[in-house]
């Protein structure tokens, strides 16, 4: 039997929404848009928490193809199953999980996928060509109601608060991106930047067994990052490039800290590079410290979206770079559990709908993860 659309489950016809009208354009908060119906695939979700993130600067720009405005935004997302659509039941078999009224789940930038396609018969399901994206083609979280596809969903665990929404991004991001390298225990990881994103990296890296050194403009952060577990920070401002020395200074002191626990020798720099903040210029100065074999990670873009590095430390050190986009539902699963497990939390600082624009405008001052709560009365459970 169908479940009854929304409005007959004593649920409201109108919300409030955070939504971007267009490229370019400021969010905007509006009073009475429409609770959504779920479709037969789908899952309506009351929101709790929605954490904001950079990546939601595409909004702005309007720099992602498929874009459809105007457009809710929030792509991490925690809430509680509100009503089931008709066919969900049916085809939660093709899924792992199955969904009930109430449960707790999370929704990150993956809005579902086609399972039909070759990637995701290859169980490959992020490369699906017909895959949906969060507050980029389908509205985000930031409402007190959305709807989700049943495949974009994750189980929420119990251990953790929904104020922990940026994990399904800053930290799905970070830890998907680093189980996927060679790193092995005791290698260093040279994190660029020590914000939202950074600041998660640098207690991943902790908890797998790495050795996390931190590279930040200015000294500011120094006692914030050595707090998080940070072995060492450096200040690129404090070693700035000179014509009169033939090797960087910047380059000589990152591999001075990599190669200090080995004595007097040792790799010869750094074996995982994380990238990130958009910093290029630093990101080009840290190619002369790569060790053997070592790996650029890219998490985040410079504004011209375009990169320009010297091809020969990666001739000869065998170095490789790639980028990496957060995940999948089940990436994100992989990722909730090892941060019950491990202890491993964002620093979060909490704001309103009403103040959703401004902290986004702000965010590149903070020091934290900002999250929206939408519903307060679950915020805390």
């Amino acid at each position: 039997m169908s479940n009854p659309p929304p409005n007959h489950l004593g649920l409201p016809k109108t919300q409030k929404a955070v939504v971007c009208p267009g490229p370019g354009q400021p969010w905007e908060l509006i009073d009475d848009f429409p609770v959504p119906t779920p479709g037969p695939h789908d899952v309506l979700i009351k929101v709790i928490a929605v954490g904001l993130c950079g990546g939601d600067g595409v909004l702005r720009t309007g720099g992602m193809p498929g874009l459809n405005y105007p457009v809710v935004a929030g792509h991490e997302i925690v809430g509680r199953v509100a009503a089931l659509g008709s066919d969900v039941e049916q085809f939660s078999g093709t899924s792992i999980w199955k969904w009930t009224i109430g449960q707790r789940v999370g929704v990150g930038w993956n809005a579902g996928r086609c399972q039909k396609c070759y990637y995701c018969r290859a169980g490959n399901p992020q490369g699906c060509g017909m895959a949906h994206a969060t507050a980029l083609t389908r509205d985000g979280g930031l409402a007190e109601y959305m709807v989700a596809h049943f495949t974009a969903l994750v189980p929420y665990p119990d251990e953790l608060s929904p104020l922990q929404a940026p994990l399904l991004c800053a930290g799905l991001t970070c830890f998907n991106s680093l189980r996927h390298t060679r790193a092995k225990p005791g290698d260093s990881a040279l994190i660029i930047g020590c914000g939202g994103l950074g600041h998660v990296a640098i207690s991943l890296t902790r908890a797998m067994g790495l050795r996390p050194i931190v590279l930040s403009r200015t000294e500011a952060k120094r006692k914030y990052a050595m707090e998080l577990g940070a072995e060492a920070f450096i200040a690129s401002q404090a070693w700035p490039a000179t014509q009169d020395e033939p090797e960087d200074p910047l380059t000589k002191e990152i591999i001075r800290v990599a190669d200090s626990p080995f004595g007097c020798s040792g790799p010869g720099g750094v074996n995982i590079v994380l990238q990130t903040a958009p910093e290029e210029e630093t990101l080009r100065r840290v190619t002369g410290a790569l060790a053997m074999d070592a790996e650029i990670i890219l998490l985040s873009e410079p504004d011209s979206m375009k990169i320009d590095l010297p091809l020969m430390p990666f001739l000869i050190k065998r170095a490789s770079i790639r980028g990496w986009t957060a995940g999948v539902p089940t990436d994100a699963h992989d990722t909730l559990r090892f941060c019950v497990q491990s202890g491993v939390r964002c620093i979060v600082e909490t704001t309103t709908m009403e103040n959703a624009e401004t902290a986004y405008t702000n965010m590149s001052k903070a020091l934290f993860r900002t999250v929206v709560v939408i519903d307060p009365s679950q915020a805390g459970k």
